[in-house]
Formats: structure tokens, sequence, C-alpha cells
């Protein structure tokens, strides 16, 4: 029984069943794929989502929805549905398979006509798709006692109660309500009001360490762009506001990492019509931080200036300042790094002469971030501290947890890896405490972490930590941390050997995100795995090609890739130099390491060096080297460069005679390698112990 009230002068099972919910997401599935089959492709699987969305997971609904999808096929059921609503399946046989027939029943029932507001209540419940609490309802909406009238739709099935204790309109309900009977401007107005003073607070206080307004704001995302998306199509002043709410809910999804609104592509053609310099100047704010793939390239410089002279007009220096950084934002992503260390330091020139500190903020922390990538790991950590203390001064959580981020990156460059840990794990908990653990912020910290991992040859820890922000991201939320974590998972899979197929598919997906989302330095991750793949396979010519490619295009903007693709260039395993172009290699590694002090990778190209000069029969020198070499490595704890440095200096020992110097050698580096995936590097150690002595137990 789906209603709330039990028949009156029955005699009723204790205790009473508990009224019946809508049916589970999956559950829901099984039951429309069972009467219309499976969908065929990836359009039609698109088209199922949409479909499934609509029948609020109610089983009268899903039969005939489905059944429309049977002999129509799922796309063309779904245009009929966005453009017919609940029509399309109100032809049923008789009153019990007929929806609107159903409804109209429960709206005509004697005891919803004796109070009249109750459809009033019930249309504006149909504009809120995430439903309400009763504290919400209780904003100043104009419907006396309007919890008794709550409860009159909750006793007829109209509305229900969701596992949360909110109240709920089922989707054809809805759908039903907007198309007939939507509800009047006078009732919605005191909720829209509501909300959006909500997500105003949150914009103004996002400093507030216990930040309440991130649960209340993520349980009425629905609601907020349901009543954005009507107020875009009002006139005056609602609209103006209804800007202002999408600028600002699209500013909440990203920064939760909820994926973005689809709002912003709306703003152009109603924005013709808005005067306001503070309205166009935000509007430009977000469009550069957020979305540089909607800027076409050869209108930058005149959309920059554009924005400008709106926050001039307006008399706005706060907004301009941020403007300026959110510029930093967009030039860094499109691969402009000295342009975007340029305007975010005139953001962060503005924001101190205005005094806002929020804005002082935001431009530190843009530096931070900025001179990470460009290989200052020094500037970077002097503006993690001042972004740290800005944050312990605003009680403002997120902003010292991001900057913890960039401290453990420079004691990643250190070489202290146990700290860079100890700082990402206390940025988690402390996002852990305001609910944003796997916001912006929480998956910063996530891939610090990851990336310490990876420098360590912790490639376990690190696929669990990849493969969390998989599972925390998509296409739409944070595209950009989805594309490096699949591209990362597959690198990890190639060390571990893992079959080609899923690899090949996380590469390719995060190769498309990239090229959507405009961001030139995933492709280069994406190549970078790519061209690890070529050599496990043996195309040493391929992996050559796409690394000096890469290479070319990292240079003066990605240090990061610039150094990877170095690194792989010099290491004389890898198959595609000879000794002397190896050791060239080896050395503008060193160089580049020593230049952004990097201290794991300096020593890892004296490694490679001393390869070089092995190959060039020059033991005496190598094994000095290596020895500096691996006393760095057991100071760090990089198990992977101790067994590699462990196994070089066995093979030197086993040509000068020592056999039972290289015996204990390469005994002591077979684990190391062994844990570390080197699986080619033992494979060749065991043979060497098998010509001097029998592998241990």
């Amino acid at each position: 029984m789906r209603g709330a009230e039990r028949p009156a002068r029955i005699n009723w099972s204790r205790p009473f069943l508990p009224q019946l919910k809508p049916l589970t997401a999956h559950a829901t599935r099984q039951i429309f794929v069972d009467i219309a089959d499976d969908p065929a492709g990836d359009v039609e699987a698109t088209a199922l989502e949409g479909l499934l969305e609509a029948t609020g997971n109610v089983p009268l609904v899903i039969s005939l929805m489905a059944n429309v999808a049977s002999y129509e096929g799922y796309i063309a059921a779904l245009s009929r549905w966005e453009a017919e609503g609940t029509q399309l399946i109100s032809e049923g046989i008789d009153k019990r398979s007929n929806l609107e027939q159903s409804i109209l029943i429960s709206l005509g029932s004697p005891r919803l006509s004796t109070n009249p507001n109750a459809q009033q209540l019930l249309g504006l419940l149909s504009i809120l798709p995430d439903g309400t609490s009763d504290v919400e309802l209780q904003c100043g909406i104009p419907i006396p006692d309007i919890l008794r009238t709550k409860s009159l739709l909750l006793g007829t099935s109209l509305a229900y109660l969701d596992y949360d204790g909110r109240t709920k309109v089922l989707a054809p309900i809805r759908e039903y309500m907007n198309t007939r009977s939507p509800p009047p401007k006078g009732i919605i107005r005191p909720m829209r009001i509501y909300l959006y003073e909500m997500l105003g607070t949150w914009d103004q206080r996002r400093s507030l360490s216990s930040n309440s307004f991130v649960p209340r704001l993520a349980a009425n995302l629905g609601n907020i762009h349901s009543l954005v998306t009507a107020g875009l199509a009002g006139e005056g002043d609602d609209v103006k506001q209804s800007i202002l709410a999408a600028l600002t809910l699209d500013r909440f999804t990203t920064v939760t990492a909820r994926g973005g609104t689809g709002l912003l592509e709306r703003l152009p053609a109603i924005l013709e019509h808005i005067t306001d310099d503070a309205v166009h100047g935000r509007y430009l704010r977000s469009l550069f931080s957020s979305y540089p793939r909607l800027i076409p390239p050869q209108e930058v410089d005149q959309l920059s200036t554009r924005g400008i002279q709106h926050f001039e007009r307006a008399q706005d220096p706060v907004g301009q300042a941020a403007f300026y950084t959110a510029l930093g934002r967009y030039h860094f992503q499109v691969g402009h790094l000295q342009t975007a260390l340029e305007f975010t330091t005139r953001g962060l020139a503005l924001a101190e002469r205005t005094g806002d500190i929020a804005e002082q903020y935001s431009a530190v922390f843009g530096l931070c971030f900025l001179y990470a990538m460009s290989g200052n790991p020094r500037k970077a950590f002097a503006y993690s501290l001042q972004g740290q203390r800005i944050g312990r001064l605003r009680g403002d959580f997120p902003a010292e947890a991001e900057c913890m981020a960039h401290e453990a990156f420079y004691h990643l460059r250190c070489g202290r890896f146990s700290t860079a840990v100890e700082l990402c794990v206390q940025g988690r908990e402390l996002l852990r405490a305001c609910g944003l653990e796997l916001g912006q912020h929480g998956l910063l910290l996530l891939d610090m972490q990851a990336r310490v991992c990876m420098g360590q040859s912790r490639y376990v820890e690190a696929r669990e930590l990849y493969r969390l922000m998989t599972s925390s991201t998509s296409k739409s939320k944070a595209p950009n941390y989805h594309a490096a974590s699949l591209a990362s998972l597959a690198f990890c899979d190639i060390i571990f050997g893992a079959d080609e197929l899923g690899i090949i598919r996380n590469l390719g997906d995060a190769r498309m995100i990239s090229t959507h989302i405009s961001w030139p330095r995933g492709v280069r991750i994406c190549d970078l795995a790519t061209s690890e793949l070529h050599l496990r396979r043996g195309e040493c010519k391929a992996a050559r090609q796409l690394l000096e490619k890469c290479l070319a295009q990292a240079r003066g903007t990605d240090p990061e890739n610039f150094m990877a693709c170095l690194q792989r260039l010099s290491d004389t395993n890898a198959g595609m130099h000879g000794g002397e172009d190896v050791l060239q290699w080896a050395v503008i590694f060193f160089a580049f390491a020593k230049t952004i002090e990097d201290l794991p990778a300096t020593y890892q190209a004296l490694g490679f060096i001393a390869d070089g000069f092995l190959h060039g029969g020059d033991d005496t020198t190598a094994r000095a080297i290596l020895h500096t070499v691996l006393d760095a490595s057991t100071a760090m704890n990089i198990d992977r460069s101790r067994g590699e440095c462990m196994s070089r200096l066995g093979n030197i020992s086993l040509r000068t005679g020592d056999l039972q110097g290289a015996r204990n050698l390469w005994t002591n580096a077979r684990p190391l390698l062994l844990a570390t995936f080197q699986k080619k590097e033992v494979e060749q150690i065991d043979l060497r112990l098998g010509t001097v002595t029998e592998i241990p137990e």
C-alpha cells in the first residue's frame, strides 16, 4: 500500500507496515530493461538514464514508460516525454494503467477539495525536486497551517517522506502539476529568497570551519537549480538575482566537485538585456575561472579587457582582483604559465590594496599553485605558508588544507616523503570536519598523496588513491582530476603488467576528457603513459618519438611533465638510445632536476649518469656515483632506487671478481625490486645468481 493512511474501521496488522517508498534505482533499471531490452550503444544508454529519472522509480510509471520505449525506442521515447510529459503515458487501457487518471483521482478526492491550499503547496513542492524539510517550509510561504496541509498531501499519497525525512513529490506528479497547475509567483518567491540567501551566505562565509551550509546546500541543489531556471525566464530583479545565484551555484558545485550546473551556457542570451556592470563582470569571472573551453581563443584579449572595464565602472576593486586571479587560472589551464603568473600577481597586489583578506587568499593560493607548477618549489612553499596563516586567521579549514597540499609538494621535492604524507593526511582530516573531503580541495590532497607514494615507488598505495579519485569524480565532476587519475591508473597498471584492454580504455577516456575541457597538460599526461605502454610492448621507436614530442610541448610551460619525459629518455633499460645518447639525456635530466630543486629526481639522474659510465667501461666512477645514490635512496626510503643501485653494484662486483659481494648485493636487491614490480630486473638478477650460486630460499 502506497498511501500513508490505513482504511477506517478495518482491523489492521500490528505493528503497522511502513508506507511504501519508490523503488531503488537498481530495481527500476532492472524492471525497465526487462520490458524494453538493453539499450544499443552509448546514445541509447544516455536516453535510458533520462527515462529512468523521469519515472521517479514509481512502478506504474516504470511499466508505462518502458512499454512506450519497447516499441518506439529509447531516443524517441525520451524526445516524446520531453515534449508531451505525462500525456505520453496516459493512454492506458483503463484507469489502473492511466497515469493522469490516477493523479486526477487523488487531486479530486473529497479530503483535498476541502483544503484549497493543498493544491498550491503541491504545486510548490512540484518545482522542488529535492523536496523540503519542515524548517524550510516555514520560510514565510503564504499558506496557513502549512504543516497540516503537508500532512494532508502525505495522507493522500500525493507527497511522501524520503529516507532523510524530507517531503517530496514523485516525478510524474511534479511533471503533471508543472504543466497543468503551476504555483503562483507569490507562493514561490519566499522559498526562492530563502534558498538564494542560504547560497549567498555560503559564498560570503566560506571560511566557516564547521560549514553547516555545505550539507544544507547539497540537499537543495536540485531545488536551487529549478528555481534559478524559472527565475531566468522571468523579468526585472528576478532575472538579475537568478543570474547571480546561477554563478554562485556553479561555483559551489565546482568547489565541492559535484559537476557543473549547465546554467552558464544559457546566460549570454539573457545578459544581452542586462546593463548591470557587476553582473557582467561576475559572469566573465566565472567563465575564465571554470570554463576555458567556452572562450574562443581569438576573443580572450577582448573579453579580458571588457571584464576589467565592467569592474572599474562598477567601482568594485575586490571583484577586479578576483577577476585577475580568474584570468590567471584560465591562462594556466591553456598552457600560458608566465601570463598566468602575471595576472595572479596583479590580483594579489590589488587585493592587498583593498584589504580584502578573502581575495588575498585566492591570489596567494593561485601563486602557490603556479610556482609549484613552474618548477619553483621555494616560492611555492613560501606562499603555501602564507596561505595557511590566512586560513587559520579566518578559521578557513579548506584554505588551510589546500595550502598543506603545496607544503607537502615542497617536502616531496626535498625527499621528505613521510612529512609530505602527514601533511596530506592532516589536510584531509580538516576537510572531513567541514564536509569537503571529496571536493576540489580534497582531490588536490589525494592527488598529492598519490604522487608521494609514486615517488617512493609504493605503487599499490598510489593506485588505490587514484582509484578513489576516479570513483569520486567523472567527466562532468572535476573532469581534470578524473582525467589525470584515469591516466595515472593506466600508468600503475602498466607497471603491474595488467591486461592492456583496461589500460587502453582508461587512457582513451582520459585523453577525450582532456581534449574536451581544453587541458593540454592532461593530454601530455596521457602521452607519457602511452609511451610507457609502447615500451612494455617493445615499441622503442614509437615511445621515443612520443616522448620527444611531449618534451617539446612541455618545455617552458609544464616542468612536471618536462622532467618526466627527461627521466624516461635517460633510462638505459628502456632501450630507446645507445649508451652515449642516454648519457647526454641523463646530464640534461640532472641539470634540470637541480634547477627545480627536486632532490629525488637529482639522485635518479645521477644513477642514470652512472649507467653511462658503466656503458663506457669506467666502473670506478660508476661505483662511486652509485654508492652516493644508494645512500640517498636509503635515507629517503625509495625501495626501487635502492634495488636498482644494488643490482648495478652487484654487476660491478662480479666484473671485478668479488663473487660474494655480487651475491650479497643481488640477494638484497631482489626483494626490493620484486616489491616494486620490476619483473625484468628480477629475472636478470635470477639469471646472474644462477651463474654464481643457487637462489636462497
